[in-house]
């Protein structure tokens, strides 16, 4: 019997404060985001997973934005032990913010 492929899922939650709109039909001063994933393996450093540059899509609206991303992942290359979830946003203004995050696979 073929081994059972297990599927994981992670989310992002962040928020955009001061967000204004776009101020002509030319959307391009409008905010974009995006966001990357990674998971190393925290014994060897190896890197297992690499999503690469993700765009977020963005709500219409101005003020504070609550944004929700989720994405599936397989766990296919990633060994029993612990490894790191790297996680970085970063904006069109220049602005990021990197967090990580340990789990443990049996």
């Amino acid at each position: 019997m073929a081994p059972v492929t297990q599927i994981a899922a992670w989310y992002w939650y962040g928020s955009v404060p001061g967000r204004a709109p776009a101020t002509s039909a030319d959307s391009s001063n409008d905010l974009g985001i995006g966001i990357s994933l990674r998971i190393f393996d925290c014994k060897t450093g190896e890197q297992k997973l690499d999503t690469g540059l993700l765009k977020v899509t963005l709500p219409a609206a101005t003020g504070s934005v609550a944004v929700l991303t989720a994405k599936r992942i397989s766990t296919d290359s990633l060994a029993p032990g612990v490894s790191r979830l790297e996680l970085e946003a970063t904006d069109t203004g220049g602005q990021s913010a990197r967090r990580t995050a340990d789990f443990d696979i049996q």
